[in-house]
């Protein structure tokens, strides 16, 4: 077992230092209260820790008395000391590279590490001598473990000349080891480390034990890698500075790690402002869209009985007002990027190809002409059957590729837009005259996140587009060329299905009052809408904003519909739906929503509702559909 002597005139600092290292280390534990005593019991010790300010003689004087006996010439002494430059001070140039101190007053942490080294060391010099081994066959050992070791080492002497490499160290750079030896240190390191070396690192190692540190290595075929250095200085017995002892170490791995962490640390950050944006926006266009649910349908009613000519124009003005606030509220929701995406439907394919180059002309027209640049848009859109899919996310993933086509043509130049089909896929092509990509570029393009824009591009764009057409079963192919431009092809199954062949049956009469309707809802305004455009029907009509209250009424089967919002503070309208089932069967039940996100159609089934309306409503619309329901 180990022992550690501590030599200090302070009890107190004695007694501290003793505590920490009888309770953190397996060694035994001497004290001496002055350098005398410390001398008299130093052959006993393995590592000795020692003062430097003490009556009578000071550590450093016992320090130069034990460097010249056999017995501790090669003890390992840690000075201890609230001024090290005292240190330094009193040392020549020859012997500092042999000095290890600590920092009075002494911190837990500093001192168990540095005593673990120390203690490694002795460790290892027991065993060797354990195994009877004599000094020429533990060189050899330790010649070995050098040239064996996974990790570079290297020995320099005091000007900086390879003395000895291991085969690992030539490796990493790609080099013989005879041919390692015969280069310069500017042709192992990059320039700026090679500097630093000599400037910087070679100072600090004269002054004390070790140095660590990232730097750039330079491999024999030019490349620049990063390298983890660890150096420590080789001395004598009497404490003569003779080289430098490195280990180095390839953290190229370890650096792509944490790139890749930290790439993820960001996409997740991202992630969540983007989920964030999306709920808050979410929520707004949920009050809008009820707000505007009021303003069309009571303008809608208005409107049926309105002789007066010029309040009828009025009208319609605040009616086609109101119907662009839903349009332009639906297009807000789909740019969160917060849809699920659960809601497929038939669509026709150039339809949606018109949309997006509308929604992105204030960028290709309005802005590019601000700059005095124009970007000329060319349309080809043949005939092609519906398609059945989600139409909202299909949108957006063209309008990021038409985004990418104009961020391609900062000088201006042409897009090319086209759909067309054949017997069993429709085709969507957005080509453009611009900039192309570099071979490189093109192979990572659908890459979540890979873009050569940031910071002002997030590029998510293709990988977006690239998720939602595969989600489709259909295919994106990217071509381009640098200068001749980039072209992106979308391929689509067709459906079969016609547009129009599950659209709702126009109403026939009204029904008869004995009908009785009870809406559940908790905003007032919708709730008096639809209250009024039923009763005008010739329904009978109760409304509740209590969904708790409503729903015993309507367990009793008294009603032949019930619609009910899905966003209520006391009861949502999926759990309501799914109570009035149970207890009544036959009543049906239409769920309302002004939310971007409804529940997808096996949530509704699983819940009893038999139709999900979104907000705002048109009046003729709600009209037909209850009648179409009420006629199932």
């Amino acid at each position: 077992m180990a022992t550690i002597l501590i030599v200090d005139d302070s009890s107190d600092d004695r007694r501290m230092i003793e505590l920490l290292l009888r309770s953190y280390t397996p060694a035994n534990v001497l004290s001496a209260g002055n350098a005398q005593d410390g001398i008299a019991l130093a052959p006993q010790a393995d590592v000795i820790m020692m003062d430097v300010m003490m009556p009578g003689m000071d550590g450093i004087e016992a320090f130069e008395i034990l460097r010249k006996s056999p017995e501790t010439k090669n003890t390992p002494i840690i000075f201890m000391t609230a001024y090290p430059q005292s240190i330094l001070d009193r040392f020549s140039g020859q012997a500092l590279g042999s000095i290890d101190y600590l920092v009075k007053p002494v911190q837990k942490d500093a001192l168990l590490n540095r005593i673990s080294i120390h203690l490694g060391v002795h460790d290892a010099r027991q065993r060797l001598q354990a195994q009877k081994l004599s000094e020429r066959d533990q060189l050899s050992l330790l010649l070995a473990a050098l040239q064996q070791s996974a990790d570079g080492i290297t020995v320099t002497d005091r000007g900086g000349k390879w003395i000895m490499i291991n085969p690992a160290e030539a490796k990493m750079f790609g080099y013989g080891q005879q041919e390692f030896l015969e280069r310069g240190i500017r042709e192992i390191y990059e320039a700026a480390s090679a500097d630093r070396i000599k400037s910087e690192i070679i100072p600090i190692l004269e002054k004390q034990d070790h140095w660590e540190g990232e730097l750039s290595g330079r491999k024999k075929n030019g490349e620049i890698f990063p390298i983890l250095l660890s150096l420590a200085t080789v001395k004598d017995n009497s404490g003569k500075f003779l080289g430098i002892m490195g280990f180095t170490k390839d953290i190229t791995p370890l650096k792509k790690a944490y790139q890749d962490l930290s790439q993820a640390q960001e996409a997740l950050v991202r992630s969540e402002r983007m989920k964030a944006l999306g709920e808050m926006v979410g929520g707004i266009a949920h009050e809008f869209n009820n707000l505007l649910a009021g303003i069309l349908g009571n303008t809608q009613i208005l409107l049926q009985t309105a002789k007066d000519p010029s309040l009828a124009k009025r009208l319609r003005t605040i009616e086609r007002a109101a119907l662009t606030g839903a349009e332009e509220v639906k297009r807000l929701q789909t740019f969160t990027l917060t849809s699920a995406g659960t809601e497929r439907k038939l669509f026709m394919l150039k339809d949606l190809l018109q949309e997006a180059l509308l929604l992105t002309r204030p960028r290709w027209r309005d802005l590019t002409h601000k700059k005095g640049i124009t970007i000329e848009v060319e349309t080809d859109l043949g005939e092609c059957p519906a398609l059945e899919g989600d139409e909202e996310n299909l949108r957006i993933a063209v309008i990021n590729i038409i985004f990418n086509a104009i961020d391609a043509l900062p000088q201006g130049g042409k897009i090319r837009a086209r759909c067309w089909a054949d017997k069993s896929f429709a085709y969507l092509q957005i080509a453009d005259t611009g900039v192309g990509m570099k071979p490189d570029v093109l192979e990572r393009a659908f890459e979540p996140y890979f873009t050569t824009q940031r910071p002002m591009k997030s590029g998510l764009g293709l990988s977006v587009a690239y998720g939602t057409v595969k989600k489709h079963q259909g295919d994106i192919e990217l071509k381009s060329e640098p200068v001749k431009g980039t072209t992106v092809t979308i391929k689509l199954p067709l459906s079969g299905a016609k547009i129009g062949a599950e659209a709702v049956p126009p109403a026939g009469k009204p029904a008869a009052a004995a009908v009785r309707i009870m809406i559940v809802e908790d905003d007032p305004i919708v709730a008096s809408l639809l209250t009024d455009i039923l009763s005008r029907a010739g329904w009978s009509v109760k409304t509740s904003d209590q969904p708790v209250a409503a729903l015993s009424e309507a367990e009793r089967g008294d009603f032949e519909l019930v619609i009910v919002d899905l966003g209520m503070a006391a009861m949502n309208g999926l759990e309501f739906s799914r109570r009035v089932k149970a207890a009544a069967p036959r009543t049906r039940v239409a769920l309302i929503t002004g939310w971007d996100i409804p529940p997808g159609q096996a949530e509704l089934e699983k819940n009893g509702v038999d139709v999900l309306w979104r907000k705002p409503f048109n009046v003729d619309e709600i009209f037909n559909r209850v009648s179409a329901l009420l006629a199932r």
